[in-house]
């Protein structure tokens, strides 16, 4: 057999000296061994290895390879070894959010205002130069719904009195929206005034 598979090697036969029953010299004259050359084919060779691939997660535990390829001459069999190797990566502990806060109040009881709620990152060590995915803080709308609104002022009604001060009062209504925050109007409906002060 060969002594390899491709590359040269080097294979030999063997044959045995048989001596006659009543020989005086007993060595055979031709070689009793020969050997020659076999598979001098060029053997399949790996490329060098690729660089290692992106981890497939950037903490929590992913996973990264490198490849080659096996570079074939016609008619000879595949490469020895693994044309791909792979290995885990970035195993440190991921960042995490804590829970969401509650809304803060809205900042408009009525015709739209706003609310917000925030959470932390928490870092897995100080000196880790991940981060959590995601905002921190989150805002929406609030109280939609259309406020109280005043009528305008009524003229001021005749003064109660023609002389030494008498009083005149002017009106407004509050309008109530049909739906939503059923609240009054801030500030007066009634304003009244001193009049005719002169004796």
């Amino acid at each position: 057999e060969c002594s390899l598979t491709c590359g040269g090697g080097t294979r030999s036969k063997r044959r045995e000296c048989v001596y006659p029953r009543n020989s005086v010299k007993n060595d055979c004259l031709e070689r009793l061994e020969i050997s020659e050359s076999c598979n001098q084919q060029v053997c399949p060779a790996f490329t060098e290895w690729t660089d290692w691939t992106e981890c497939t997660k950037t903490c929590g535990g992913g996973v990264r390879k490198k490849v080659r390829e096996c570079v074939l001459p016609k008619s000879v069999g595949g490469c020895l070894g693994d044309s791909e190797y792979e290995e885990a990566c970035n195993e440190q502990s991921c960042p995490v959010w804590t829970d969401w806060t509650e809304w803060t109040e809205c900042t408009k009881s009525c015709d739209g205002g706003t609310q917000r709620r925030e959470r932390k990152c928490v870092l897995p060590n100080e000196k880790s130069a991940l981060f959590c995915p995601g905002p921190d803080n989150e805002e929406r709308e609030c109280n939609l719904n259309r406020c109280p609104t005043w009528t305008s002022w009524t003229e001021w009604t005749p003064c109660t009195k023609t002389c030494n001060s008498g009083m005149k009062t002017k009106l407004r209504e509050c309008i109530i929206p049909k739906y939503g925050n059923q609240s009054l109007c801030e500030g007066e409906s009634l304003r009244n005034e001193v009049c005719n002060t002169e004796e």
